[in-house]
């Protein structure tokens, strides 16, 4: 073995000396495979800073870059890849990040299992009736079939508001730098009527379906939110290219920023929804792009994000190594180039990640091993310390005899409190196994391939009985299996105000589009089998909670329904407009649905509220056992019950706006006295009772304002103008 530690030397603009180790790996990566591309293309790539805004904003000016947008210590921002030696040497930069995870979707509507019927009906104790109007359902997917009924008004208009197609490389969209938007008059005046919902078999439109569908096609057959107006961002996950240069993450980012500022430029509160993800990364929450999401959910009420939690309970990704003054390893197999989805050259790929407690005694090795006949060691780098090539990379050659048989590139990036270690192997022997040891005292995590599986790592060797003899295999009695603990996907799955969901299973029987009853081998209200588990890697409860997501009937874009109605008839249902599938991508925008009906009776509640009122109303089975747990979280969303629950918050005495509410008492009629505007600011009046019902709501730019109200009783009114300054009273109606 021949060793070298490697200043970045793959990276000509980063060749001076050891750099902050808070520059990530994804980032120095992307630089890699650009500049191997062209190494004279000194082209803008996108990134997350995290540190003083103030002085990042000037040095992004400073060196041509631009700004996208800010908050709290994050900026989302574009900079040339010629600044980037000098970005990564800032004393004020905490942490820089650029993303190339490569996502996946995870692959009706059942009212009553989730108690929306009794939310329609208002039945019970509430007081009226809710479909999610006045709401915004943002979902970043695959795109959106705006032809399909679904998303279409009674006269034919169409209820997208907006629609970011993030593929469009022609376009730019500022302040984004990329990609077309179609407005809502664009979409009626047939702008987009060519357009294809293609990706995975129209994914964003049957998604769409379960949380917004209005119920045009089909009356059986209605999303959670039949009123919510609807925003899209159009994404292809599939596939990662480093030469684009934004990516999958980032993309993800933007759009939440860009729903989000849409739903404010309207005065209303937004449920966004992202139906897919990945299973690499450190599972805890502490990557910028996760930081940037919660900080966007934060920073205002009325702001919720809901994910699926994946399917991948079925599949061995996780693996886990507790050391204890032993040696322990595992095996990982190398892969082929792929030009499709991971853009990686052949070889071997791995990462781990861990707390700087765990990982600070460790040491680690790398061998290469004959897998026919097993188990001869050609050579191996030897024991390391964990963090040995902190914000280097280092870099060892393994011969055989006489040739090289594998080039071993190590890096270590500091993320908050976690390091994580990423490993490359250059090799064209594709037989060979890949031997990593760790020994010492510590506890670091990985998650692995297949690639059909979500995952752009290698495959473990499930067992050590698959290769040889316990005769044949150094240390055999200490090889660690992987298992299928932690398996929800990464980032904003893990984060700590995205509300997770994982399915169950729905119906055991459908009437498909020629009246045939078609059954299923379900068992309704239990866990899908493929619906991912938890915890998170730092032991946070994961899902939060499960809704319905295996065969459930939903909204089908046209050209996949022309499809099935020649190939897979069995799979539509009555009327041919909607059709059967599986897949936590449908549990989540059931749950986003019902966030919305919670938003449009709560318009000011914040996550905190939307999570409360979700997990103390959950419906909780006996077969689920003690909760909540990693495989239910806190049970069965119920919608009545999560509508019924009262925000903590409800603002009696609240003022950051000058207004003024009299008389008090009143005698049915109350009148506002708002501010003076030179530019007729608008402002939303608000008038809930003491159940947390709005019996009055509406926008106004008067400066006096009447309102009437029949009811007497106790209420609470709320004034919030554009800036999202507030005032709020308790007033008496006699």
């Amino acid at each position: 073995m021949r060793s070298v530690i490697l200043l970045f030397c793959l990276i000509p603009v980063l060749i001076q000396a050891q750099v902050n180790p808070n520059l990530s790996y994804d980032l120095v990566r992307s630089i890699n495979q650009a500049e191997r591309v062209n190494r004279s293309n000194d082209h803008d790539i996108h990134l997350i800073l995290k540190g003083d805004v103030k002085k990042l904003s000037t040095f992004i000016k400073n060196h041509k870059g631009s700004e996208k947008y800010s908050i709290s210590n994050l900026i989302a921002a574009t900079l040339p890849v010629s600044a980037l030696s000098e970005l990564s040497h800032l004393e004020y930069l905490k942490k820089a990040e650029a993303y190339s995870g490569a996502l996946h979707f995870n692959d009706v509507v059942a009212i009553a299992q989730t108690r929306v019927d009794t939310v329609y009906s208002a039945s019970g104790l509430l007081q009226q009736s809710y479909t999610g109007k006045d709401v915004i359902f943002g979902m970043i997917d695959s795109g959106i079939d705006p032809t399909h009924p679904d998303f279409q008004n009674d006269d034919g208009t169409t209820r997208i508001i907006a629609f970011w197609d993030q593929n469009d490389k022609l376009s730019n969209l500022p302040p984004y730098g990329y990609g077309k938007e179609y407005t809502q008059t664009d979409i009626d005046n047939g702008a987009m009527t060519s357009y294809l919902d293609t990706t995975y078999g129209g994914h964003g439109s049957a998604v769409a379906g379960v949380a917004a569908g209005g119920g045009m096609a089909h009356p059986d057959i209605r999303g959670m939110a039949p009123e919510a107006d609807i925003i899209v961002v159009g994404i292809d996950p599939s596939v990662l290219d480093y030469l684009d240069r934004t990516p999958s993450m980032l993309n993800i980012v933007d759009a939440i920023d860009y729903i989000f500022s849409y739903a404010d430029a309207l005065d209303k509160p937004a449920v966004i929804n992202i139906s897919l993800g990945g299973i690499e990364g450190s599972h805890d929450g502490q990557d910028l792009p996760t930081q940037m999401i919660d900080a966007l959910i934060e920073e205002k009420a009325g702001r919720a994000v809901v994910t699926s939690a994946g399917n991948a309970a079925n599949t061995q990704h996780h693996i886990q190594f507790n050391v204890d003054n032993d040696t322990l390893f595992t095996w990982f197999k190398s892969m082929y180039s792929n030009s499709a989805l991971c853009k990686r050259d052949s070889g071997a790929y791995m990462s781990f990640y861990g707390d700087s407690a765990d990982v600070v005694n460790l040491q680690f090795s790398i061998s290469a091993e004959e897998r026919f006949p097993c188990c001869d060691i050609l050579d191996e780098t030897g024991f390391k310390p964990f963090l040995s090539s902190l914000g280097q990379i280092g870099v060892d050659t393994l011969w055989d005899s006489v040739n090289i048989v594998g080039i071993v590139s190590t890096y270590v990036e500091k993320m908050e409190g976690t390091y994580a270690y990423f490993m490359e192997i250059e090799t064209d022997h594709m037989d060979l196994l890949w031997r990593y040891s760790i020994t010492g005292n510590g506890r670091i995590d990985g998650w692995a391939g297949p690639l059909s599986a979500r995952s752009c790592n290698s495959t473990y060797i499930l067992n050590p009985a698959f290769v040889g003899t316990p005769s044949q295999i150094e240390n055999y009695n200490n090889f660690i299996l992987p298992d299928n603990d932690q398996t929800i996907g990464t980032a904003y799955a893990c984060s700590k105000n995205v509300i997770t969901v994982g399915a169950y299973d729905v119906r055991t029987s459908m009437t498909d589009v020629d009246s045939f009853n078609r059954s299923y081998f379900t068992n309704p209200l239990y866990r899908a089998s493929f619906s991912s588990l938890g915890p998170t890697r730092d032991g946070r409860i994961k899902p939060e909670i499960m809704a319905t997501g295996s065969r459930i009937v939903t909204t089908q874009a046209s050209h996949v329904l022309a499809q099935k109605a020649t190939s897979e008839r069995y799979t539509l249902y009555l009327g041919g407009q909607h059709s059967i599938t599986d897949g936590t991508s449908f549990a989540a925008p059931a749950v986003a649905g019902i966030v919305a009906l919670y938003f449009e009776k709560h318009p000011y509640a914040d996550i905190n509220d939307v999570r409360h009122a979700m997990i103390t109303t959950a419906l909780e089975d006996p077969f689920m056992g003690p909760m909540p747990n990693n495989s239910y979280g806190y049970g069965r969303i119920n919608a009545y019950k999560m509508l019924l629950d009262v925000p903590a918050g409800i603002p009696e005495e609240l003022q950051t706006l000058d207004a003024l509410i009299y008389p008090n008492p009143a005698r049915g009629q109350i009148i506002v006295q708002l501010p003076y505007s030179e530019h007729s600011e608008k402002y939303q009046i608000s008038v809930y009772n003491l159940l947390g019902v709005a019996v009055y709501r509406e926008v106004v730019q008067s400066q006096t304002h009447f309102i009437s109200l029949e009811q007497k009783g106790s209420f609470v009114v709320f004034i919030r103008n554009e800036k999202g300054e507030m005032y709020s009273k308790m007033v008496i109606v006699k």
